[in-house]
């Protein structure tokens, strides 16, 4: 091996915790695992219900059919106060023949008739694609989730732009419904949620699992490979 194809292979090897399929199925497993046993405050809402079924029915064959499940929830945006259908989605595609395995959560807010605004984070586990892409990123628009198609007339975005992929933090089920919950504190629920010591726990354990090893390979590339640049890092295929 070359010298600087090693360079790359070592730089490549840099957040590849936080993209190994397993380990996030791992983490969402976590998460839904403490969620059936804590979900009380959620009675009555059967989305949320049917997601924790489809996930202990996926935790037994995690290596056959795709996971999707999409949460919804009544919001209020704080400072119009206006009313909002809130769409939290999960989406685990483990890796079979050729395709290759992909996890995506997305974030979906409806008015009465209309799609408002969407945007999902993906994690890309493949290094071979022809096009690079950040792994972890965060992009706006994009397809219609599976759940929403017919449920609305119209929605406010084109679905065939991709671009811009915007690097960002991993994330997972339980990281992308506590951020809505702190986008919408003013949503009595949520509020709830926050505070009590059995979600704090829950947050905890995500955020150990997914964040911690993307931070602490972030700290050690810039202290021992600088020059290459974190955002390249992030890239997959490595940006050379």
């Amino acid at each position: 091996m070359s010298k600087k194809a090693k360079q790359a292979s070592v730089i490549q090897a840099y957040f590849a915790e936080a993209r190994d399929y397993d380990k996030v199925v791992e983490a969402e497993a976590s998460f839904f695992s403490d969620l059936a046993s804590m979900r009380t405050e959620f009675a009555g809402n059967r989305s949320v219900d049917e997601s924790v079924r489809k996930m202990a029915n996926f935790i037994q064959d995690p290596k056959g059919n795709a996971l999707e499940f999409t949460v919804e929830f009544d919001v209020e945006d704080p400072r119009k106060q206006v009313p909002h259908r809130l769409f939290l989605g999960t989406r685990l595609s483990p890796k079979v023949g050729t395709s290759n395995a992909e996890v995506t959560h997305y974030m979906c807010l409806a008015d009465e008739n209309s799609l408002m605004a969407k945007f999902h984070a993906d994690f890309d586990f493949d290094p071979h694609v022809k096009e690079k892409k950040p792994s972890p990123h965060i992009q706006l628009g994009g397809g219609i989730p599976p759940a929403l198609l017919g449920r609305y007339s119209q929605h406010y975005w084109h679905t065939d732009v991709t671009k811009p992929r915007i690097p960002a933090l991993p994330i997972s089920t339980a990281l992308l419904w506590h951020w809505a919950f702190l986008e919408y504190e003013n949503n009595a629920l949520f509020a709830r949620c926050i505070k009590h010591s059995w979600w704090k726990k829950i947050i905890k354990d995500a955020e150990r699992a997914v964040l911690k090893p993307f931070f602490e390979d972030g700290a050690r590339l810039l202290q021992q490979h600088a020059e290459n640049g974190l955002l390249n890092a992030l890239y997959v295929p490595l940006n050379k």
